[in-house]
């Protein structure tokens, strides 16, 4: 999973493809049929220290950034039983004065997904491409089989197998074929306005060079809350995340330790609707990053502002 801690949260990309997959549980209609929605969002955003973790390259430095992003998204009821959605986004960032860090990302996804009796079936894949400081900078692909199973009204469970391969311009060594085992639990309140979210996650990253491969077990937590105050809708989101990175080897000098860093990350979201088709987005996110690796040691936080228009 892409994991650049200026642009996404590491749970992003997967909430992308699951929303698809939430959605499959509570259709009723049998009939064939089209969806296609779109957002487009722009803001602002403080960052404490400009980074990319992808690369265990920390700044040191707080910068400001314009964001826009946008997202396309398109469903097809083929039949009661099968579904298939696909997707575009884009995320492009660019700094004040850290012009060596503007990103810009760009994602396209498949999924479809079979019902049968409680449990949905799926296969989804996806193609990400990434370009920093206006430069090649990395190209991602991944195919995932998981299904989601309804236990309950309330209760989903989600298991998934994640098959992925990176490819970066011009850095020796970090191309990489990865891996991962993941299990997700959603508890829906009974009007479907909140939600809780428990997941499990086992990485894998087998990269050309040694000191860069690594196994990561990872623990997420995500609730999320709509309400209405002031007659204006509005949505309440908090995640955590906890992964603990256990590298091969390391080329660390002067120490003999064994490298197992420690990423701990916490985000906090707000959304005001404002009419029927904008809305404004606060977010608040704090990332602790623990490595005998100086450059991959150094915490974060960041604070952004955006107004969105959906249709």
């Amino acid at each position: 999973m892409l994991c650049f801690r200026h642009t996404l949260p590491a749970t992003a990309l997967l909430s992308l493809l699951l929303t698809p997959a939430l959605a499959a549980q509570t259709t009723e209609s049998a009939a064939p049929a089209w969806g296609f929605s779109a957002k487009v969002r722009a803001g602002l955003e403080y960052q404490s220290n400009v980074n990319v973790s992808e690369l265990n390259q920390a700044s040191g430095r707080s910068d400001n950034a314009r964001l826009l992003e946008a997202d396309v998204n398109a469903s097809w009821q083929a039949t009661d039983k099968l579904q298939v959605f696909a997707g575009y986004s884009l995320q492009d960032k660019q700094y004040q004065n850290a012009d060596d860090y503007n990103l810009r990302l760009q994602l396209a996804f498949l999924d479809s997904q079979y019902q049968l009796g409680a449990t949905s079936l799926g296969i989804n894949l996806y193609h990400a491409d990434a370009r920093l400081a206006s430069a090649p900078f990395l190209t991602l692909t991944q195919s995932s089989l998981y299904a989601m199973h309804s236990a309950s009204d309330t209760w989903y469970l989600r298991p998934a197998l994640i098959l992925g391969q990176k490819r970066f311009d011009n850095i020796n060594g970090r191309d990489a074929q990865t891996r991962s085992l993941s299990a997700d639990s959603f508890w829906f309140s009974a009007d479907g306005q909140r939600f809780i979210s428990l997941g499990l996650r086992y990485d894998w990253e087998a990269a050309d060079a040694t000191e860069f491969r690594y196994q990561a077990p990872a623990v997420q937590l995500k609730m999320s809350t709509r309400f209405t105050a002031w007659t204006l809708p509005q949505q309440l989101q908090f995640g955590a995340r906890v992964a603990r990175r256990q590298y091969q080897s390391h080329s660390v000098a002067n120490t003999a330790a064994a490298r197992n860093d420690l990423q701990r990350q916490l985000d906090l979201q707000w959304q005001l609707g404002l009419s029927e088709h904008f809305a404004l987005i606060s977010k608040l996110e704090f990332g602790d990053f623990q490595s005998i690796l100086d450059s991959a040691d150094y915490t974060e936080s960041r604070g952004s502002l955006s107004l969105q228009l959906s249709f």
